[in-house]
């Protein structure tokens, strides 16, 4: 529920009370388990993590065999979410965004979430045998955050289709 609350109204623009509202716990409840708004945004994270990065990694290793194959789907999952009108961008990215100076926990929490989607393109990038597959990883999830970045931005529902095509172009130099 909270997560939810944050995704869609913004970390500081969310306070304790309207949490409290939509879950139907009392503050006595909800600060024996969060002492403070900003540990239970970290934890926010971490389930953002765990689920949404969880859920996508098992999906697309489930459904493709090929290791480029499953790169590029990173894509297609992102390209299907904005063409679905969800231009919420990337949970971590805002919670960075929001507490950047503000916050050493929950700035290292969002690192950590950014860096599980590169550690798995990072393997996929070994497992297909690109030449240089750190630096190939990092190239394509600046790609992927900056299409996140730019659809949210923009409300354009392509940008996860134009990081791809030069997804593609990478992959291709990289052989």
């Amino acid at each position: 529920m909270a997560f939810d609350t944050f995704y869609e109204h913004g970390f500081h623009a969310t306070g304790v009370d309207k949490l409290l509202l939509q879950s139907g716990i009392s503050k006595r409840t909800l600060y024996k388990y969060f002492p403070t708004k900003e540990d239970l945004i970290k934890e926010a994270i971490i389930f953002y993590g765990q689920n949404f990065f969880g859920e996508m990694i098992k999906n697309i290793e489930a459904k493709y065999k090929n290791p480029t194959d499953k790169i590029l789907a990173i894509f297609d999952m992102k390209h299907k979410k904005l063409k679905s009108g969800d231009y919420s961008g990337c949970f971590a990215i805002n919670a960075r965004l929001e507490f950047d100076g503000k916050n050493k926990k929950i700035e290292s929490q969002c690192s950590q979430a950014g860096s599980q989607v590169q550690d798995f393109i990072f393997k996929l990038c070994k497992e297909g045998k690109y030449k240089n597959p750190k630096k190939l990883a990092q190239q394509i999830v600046i790609l992927l955050q900056g299409a996140t970045v730019y659809a949210q931005a923009c409300r354009d529902d392509k940008a996860a289709s134009v990081a791809k095509e030069v997804a593609k172009l990478l992959l291709v130099n990289a052989k």
